[in-house]
């Protein structure tokens, strides 16, 4: 029974030895899996900013010629305008106020596009708000036109983000 005793209490050591090897490689394993996970997010972070650095400047050189763009065409728009007050100057005024007034909805008022943004709609708004002031604009029937502008203003002001 002596013997016994002794293999049984041999069996629990072995027993005993193997969880606290099991306790050791699942540490192992963890350690293993973390170190794999810390060195995947620095290759992406290594990967993210090699990315931000290649199309920073690209994006930046794209921004930039949209902006001189932008200025060109707004110095030739100036430049075809009719001087105020000038026959040609009255005859647009007429057709941008006929224009408005028989737009269907408030995106055509504004010669806007659905899902712009609050900036374009903004500018337009003012662009028009300038060309159709009945201070400024003397073709009949500009405050209507103006008020409606302004309606469509505030009507898409409420959609826009």
């Amino acid at each position: 029974e002596a013997l016994k005793a002794k293999e049984t209490e041999l069996q629990l050591l072995k027993d005993r030895i193997r969880q606290e090897q099991a306790k050791k490689d699942a540490l192992l394993a963890a350690q293993r899996l973390k170190q794999q996970q810390q060195q995947q997010q620095a290759e992406l972070e290594q990967r993210k900013s090699r990315l931000n650095n290649a199309f920073g400047s690209a994006f930046a050189n794209a921004a930039k010629a949209r902006q001189a763009q932008a200025q060109q065409a707004a110095q030739a728009a100036a430049a075809a305008a009719p001087a105020p007050g000038s026959t040609a100057a009255v005859d647009a005024d007429e057709a941008e106020v006929k224009r408005v007034l028989s737009s269907r909805n408030d995106y055509d008022v504004l010669l806007l596009k659905p899902g712009c943004d609050a900036a374009a709609l903004k500018k337009r708004f003012k662009e028009l708000a300038v060309r159709l002031h009945p201070d400024k604009c003397k073709a009949a029937d500009a405050t209507l036109a103006f008020q409606r502008a302004h309606k469509a203003y505030q009507v898409l002001q409420a959609h826009v983000h």
